[in-house]
């Protein structure tokens, strides 16, 4: 049961990539109220949820908060290099 929890915190992370996105997507110059707005609920969304899915694995267990934690930021990196994997090394010069 408890390996349930790093598959729980795996689903968050590609949430949390897709909202990430979709924030993106949605992003115009000419609406700046718009975009501010996205940005903030999108974070307050997210940061809600992971504190839903934090909570209610606290409430099992120390080890199943750790394996939604680990999950999610396993997925997040996962989503990190597959976006960046064909941009090469950055250039900072």
């Amino acid at each position: 049961m408890i390996g349930v929890w790093f598959v729980a915190g795996l689903c968050l992370g590609w949430c949390h990539a897709w909202m990430y996105a979709r924030s993106a997507g949605m992003m115009d110059p000419h609406k700046p109220a718009v975009a501010l707005l996205s940005i903030v609920g999108g974070a307050l969304l997210r940061w809600g949820m992971a504190a839903v899915l934090f909570f209610v694995a606290l409430r099992q267990s120390v080890w199943a908060l750790l394996l939604a934690f680990l999950g999610l930021w396993v997925m997040r990196w996962i989503m990190v290099f597959r976006l960046c994997a064909g941009e090469g090394p950055v250039n900072s010069s």
